[in-house]
């Protein structure tokens, strides 16, 4: 019997993957505000999703950038924020990470402050891990709350601390 759901798919690399370079990190979070605006960045419960990504690189090394949100209720705003929720707006929690050698970590977090604005919040996942090559890779989690006028805003606006 067959299945009519399939969970995955070929893409092509050439065309759906986007790199840049670690050198021009503006242009790097310009592409990433507008791929957080971008509907596929909602976060769904399907087999076959995954958080769009693209990859910022230097030298040999590459590091991943992922980007998602998530659409959430007026009362987890409160409780996330100790503040109350704008009224009127839909409300995300949005999540950045990159995962990376560790000598990039301090500039993927650069990155991550450009992309998202300073009152982001910064988690490094203490677990390192290998990659394919053996390299000691880390992964950098940041969240926060933004409205859907935050997500419009074409530089990065002051989301919450979430």
């Amino acid at each position: 019997m067959n299945s009519r759901i399939t969970t995955s798919h070929t893409i092509n690399a050439s065309t759906a993957v986007r790199r840049f370079g670690l050198g021009e990190p503006h242009r790097t979070a310009q592409e990433a505000r507008a791929i957080l605006r971008h509907p596929r960045s909602l976060i769904r419960i399907t087999p076959g999703w995954r958080a769009p990504s693209f990859y910022v690189g230097a030298g040999e090394s590459t590091a991943v950038v992922h980007i998602s949100r998530r659409r959430m209720s007026p009362l987890m705003w409160r409780r996330l924020s100790q503040s109350s929720a704008p009224t009127g707006q839909e409300l995300f929690l949005v999540t950045a990470s990159v995962e990376g050698p560790r000598w990039m970590s301090h500039s993927s977090a650069r990155l991550l402050e450009l992309i998202l604005g300073q009152a982001w919040t910064v988690k490094e996942d203490p677990q390192e891990f290998r990659d394919n090559d053996h390299q000691r890779q880390v992964r950098l989690t940041w969240h926060a709350l933004m409205t859907k006028e935050d997500l419009r805003a074409g530089d990065s606006s002051t989301p919450q601390v979430a």
